[in-house]
């Protein structure tokens, strides 16, 4: 790829356990080394078959991690580095349900995210559109953001409260094998984790001037108020027009 001039990237899985070697600026090093012009770092989520938390990180090694992902993105030598979940501020919040994005899985069923894996509706009964504007999507649309505070964008792991409402409200199905444990076995641990973020995430959003520079908007993604500001913005530019 390098060779014949293609950008390539690279997708990172944070862990409990690799947290320190993505500390080292020798990581960072390798990556650009080897040409990589952008980087995902996904935060290891405990879903799937058997899900186990033994890899997540820490609220802790999260917050560490923030700061080293901002050095690399501001640094200019990537063309962007995301960092999900911590760059929430960045996007007003969660992007999931159609917000920004949606996943539909192998089996055609749409669910709000790749890690969300429950569903209500499949693209072979009904069209995107509708499954967009169908009530268990417009719900999440609706609450975004899920917390006042941008550092704590994700229903699974910063607002787990908000995952196991919406499954249980709308009578979403479980997409895959264990998909449920999200919101049953691993409840009690999550809401912990959860718990345990909330102290990192108030500092870094309140005391590092985050809430300023990057307030939370409430209503971005809801359909119905979108169309509310575009009808009023339409009024006023046929007001500024001379006859």
């Amino acid at each position: 790829l390098r060779e014949a001039g293609v950008i390539y990237g690279t997708s990172v899985t944070a862990t409990r356990l690799n947290h320190e070697v993505m500390m080292k600026d020798e990581f960072w090093q390798f990556l650009k080394d080897e040409g990589v012009s952008y980087a995902w770092v996904f935060q290891f989520m405990p879903v799937g078959m058997n899900p186990s938390m033994d890899l997540v990180p820490t609220p802790e090694q999260r917050y560490e991690r923030f700061f080293k992902t901002e050095q690399e993105r501001l640094g200019g030598d990537f063309a962007f580095v995301a960092d999900f979940w911590n760059h929430g501020f960045l996007t007003n919040g969660c992007l999931a349900a159609g917000a920004k994005y949606l996943h539909v899985n192998a089996k055609g069923y749409v669910e709000p995210c790749v890690f969300q894996q429950f569903a209500v509706d499949s693209i072979r009964e009904k069209s995107l559109l509708e499954i967009l504007k169908s009530p268990f999507f417009t719900a999440y649309k609706r609450m975004v953001p899920y917390s006042n505070n941008l550092f704590r964008p994700c229903p699974i792991i910063d607002n787990p409260k908000v995952l196991r409402a919406m499954v249980n409200k709308f009578n979403a199905i479980p997409q895959h094998d264990g998909s449920e444990n999200v919101v049953t076995e691993l409840a009690g641990q999550l809401d912990e984790l959860a718990a345990g973020w909330k102290d990192y995430a108030d500092k870094l959003y309140y005391e590092e001037g985050f809430a300023e520079t990057h307030p939370a908007h409430r209503g971005v993604y809801d359909f119905d108020v979108r169309m509310r500001k575009y009808a009023n913005n339409e009024e006023k530019l046929a007001i500024d027009k001379k006859p």
